[in-house]
């Protein structure tokens, strides 16, 4: 075999015509080392169902780790994962023609990578099937020998369970001290599918089976594909999936229907109960990765509108080589662009660039500054000098972040009023807005109390400055404006149907269920004994009720409270806001935006030298005029809308603004134009922020 030339084992693609490369992987026996392939040309019309796509990591690329593939005669290296999938995957008589990136893809033609990204949603979505490879997993995993084996998820899968799990009753399958029992851990998602909830599968409460059991599910969900940001449309455009763990294999679609099973069972478990504290971790984490790419893909399989901010940030903690793919891995399950044109991937461009088009591109296309909400960078980052204002896509927030941004469609703190929003150059930001209140009261996320809600709650609670009776300034107590603050006067719908349903409002009875939350429970504790090495216990359909409301109002805790700081304002207001809050911040009601800003004064001023200024959002008023200058002639309302929409500045700005992030703020959640002092009742006047 010769050394590996990309001139001779690429010829260029032609750039105007939708054709890709497939691999064809030849026959082989699990013995033979080297793996043989041939890569040709096809249109993608006539490639349609005649594919499996390959859905992998990369691997480290690390030298110690590459391998090589004997490819149309060349030696071509590939890392190990990679490696070992085409490894495992090849038959033995037959062969099976696949679409794999790196090898499918000249990845050193910035030209061709760019044109074959922008078709990624077609060759995944016309491969007749796309296989899911999470790794060939580690020695110290159950093993069956090189026998496939594959699962359903259904009542096929019965035999398998109880031959493998009856094996473990009978002391007949010897674990290694700590090992992982992968193929325990494929039955039990298995069961899931099937319907059976947690709380009932016996082997998950057996103090010796469901501790390897559990160490086997999460040496699957270990695995660095479900890290990876480009899975997500993989998967989610596919017509049929195929988990694949070494081995072993099981529909995506099983997958899917456990982690809802699983979700069903816990929503009517009993806090703190230790079964569930047992597996309920791994389970919940396992629900989160599977059901964060399932709820896409069945509002894309139910052609439901998806824009890109929420992908964004649903998907924000996913990883990419190149932080670049942030974004563009994520382009092509977007359906809906407002008024703009489709973002178009270009490797061209710089990683800083992508994202400043990006969160421009989102203010324009949506006409808010929804995109302010969250994490925009981190400290660091800042520091460096990247604007407060431009998301960089590559920090990873807290897992709940995603969750809490959701549920903002249900407030509307600025009466929906946009007066419209600029940029002067490239770093400064103009909107429209007002200061309402000054944070002077800060309690953080407090470290000693690990993960326990209930104990930071009642520490919150504690640190209050008056009794709990007290008149709040919105109304009511400040007993009812603390619950209604900390889950964010919002409550978790587990039965939702699509995911802008999973919360709703919280109204007057919900405050049973934060008392409940916040009493101990110490009837867990007679009711869960161990016999025969086995957890038993019973909850009665009243408590599943009980149980049910108070974990609904805990995970809205959950999404709206953890890792965020409690304040309280110099009005006596009550908020929930960014981790790096400190006192003397402003809350801000900035128009385009539904929830309260929280902005930091910066230290120097800004000047504007012949800078040219972008109107990204008309206001009202001039929306309006340019509407009447085009009359009816959509073509020339655009042309009137282009006229007024640059402009040069030279002025000079003294109050400029940092984003340190959104709030919730009991009483400014619903309109908070207006005070709410009737004695002096008034709107408030607004101004130009300027934010670096």
């Amino acid at each position: 075999m010769d050394q590996p030339s990309k001139s001779w084992l690429y010829r260029e693609l032609p750039s105007n015509k939708r054709t890709i490369r497939l691999l064809r992987l030849l026959p082989g026996r699990p013995e033979d080392h080297e793996i043989r392939c041939q890569l040709y040309e096809s249109s993608l019309i006539d490639a349609v169902g005649n594919y499996k796509a390959l859905s992998y990591t990369w691997g480290s690329g690390a030298p110690e780790c590459d391998e090589v593939v004997c490819c149309d005669g060349l030696i071509v290296p590939v890392t190990l994962n990679l490696y070992s999938a085409l490894h495992k995957l090849r038959d033995l008589t037959a062969t099976l023609t696949l679409w794999v990136d790196s090898l499918c893809i000249d990845q050193y033609n910035e030209n061709e990578r760019t044109h074959q990204v922008g078709m990624m949603r077609e060759i995944y979505a016309n491969s007749k099937e796309v296989i899911i490879w999470l790794g060939a997993g580690r020695s110290d995993v159950t093993a069956t020998d090189s026998v496939e084996v594959r699962f359903s998820g259904d009542e096929r899968d019965v035999p398998k369970i109880e031959y493998h799990l009856g094996r473990l009753w009978r002391g007949q399958l010897e674990l290694p001290p700590d090992g992982r029992d992968v193929f325990g851990a494929f039955c039990v998602i298995s069961m899931l599918a099937q319907g059976l909830l947690a709380s009932r599968i016996w082997y998950l409460k057996n103090l010796d089976y469901a501790p390897p059991i559990i160490r086997g599910l999460l040496a699957l969900l270990d695995e660095p594909w479900w890290t990876r940001i480009w899975v997500v449309q993989e998967t989610v455009v596919s017509a049929r999936a195929i988990v694949h763990y070494n081995n072993i294999s099981m529909p995506w679609e099983a997958f899917s229907r456990a982690s809802l099973c699983y979700l069903t069972g816990k929503v009517t478990e009993q806090l703190g109960s230790a079964p569930s504290e047992t597996y309920g971790p791994s389970l919940t984490r396992f629900h989160r990765l599977v059901n964060e790419i399932d709820t896409t893909k069945r509002d894309w399989n139910a052609f439901e509108p998806s824009a890109l901010l929420p992908l964004l940030r649903k998907f924000r903690a996913k990883d990419a080589s190149d932080k670049r793919d942030k974004v563009y891995a994520l382009i092509g399950l977007v359906n809906f662009w407002g008024q703009d044109e489709p973002l178009i991937p270009d490797y061209g461009l710089r990683l800083s660039k992508v994202y400043w088009q990006t969160t421009k591109r989102l203010i324009r296309s949506s006409k808010t500054l929804a995109v302010l909400s969250g994490t925009t960078a981190a400290g660091k980052q800042i520091q460096a000098g990247f604007p407060t204002w431009v998301t960089d896509w590559s920090y990873r927030p807290s897992s709940d972040e995603a969750d809490r941004l959701n549920s903002q469609h249900l407030y509307n703190a600025a009466d929906q009023a946009m007066e419209g929003v600029k940029i002067h150059g490239q770093t400064l930001l103009e909107a429209k807005g007002y200061s309402v209140d000054r944070v002077s009261l800060v309690l953080s996320w407090n470290a000693i109390f690990g993960e326990d809600l209930r104990t930071q709650a009642a520490y919150w609670k504690f640190r209050l400055p008056w009794p709990e009776n007290t008149a709040y300034l919105h109304g009511g107590t400040l007993r009812t404006a603390f619950w209604r603050t900390i889950c964010g006067n919002v409550i978790y719908v587990p039965e939702a149907r699509t995911e802008r349903e999973r919360f709703r409002k919280a109204i007057a009875s919900d405050v049973k269920a934060f008392e409940s939350w916040c009493k101990v429970d110490k009837s867990t504790n007679r009711r869960t004994s161990i016999i025969g090495g086995t957890w038993q216990g019973t909850v009665s359909s009243e408590e599943q009720i009980t149980n049910k409301k108070r974990n609904a109002y805990k995970l809205a805790v959950e999404c709206a409270s953890r890792g965020r700081c409690f304040f309280v304002t110099q009005q006596g207001r009550l908020g929930i806001g960014p981790p790096s809050l400190k006192t003397d911040d402003e809350v801000y009601i900035l128009h385009g935006s539904r929830v309260p800003m929280i902005l930091r004064r910066a230290r120097t001023s800004r000047t504007c030298r012949d800078k040219v200024v972008e109107k990204l959002v008309l206001s009202t008023d001039e929306e309006h005029a340019t509407i009447k200058a085009g009359g009816r002639n959509k073509a020339d309302a655009a042309t009137s809308r282009e006229a007024v929409r640059f402009s040069v500045c030279n002025e000079n700005h003294e109050d400029c603004y940092k984003v340190v992030g959104d709030a919730y703020v009991h009483g400014l959640m619903e309109g908070g134009m207006v005070w709410e002092d009737r004695a002096r009742t008034r709107l408030k006047k607004t101004k130009s922020v300027y934010i670096v």
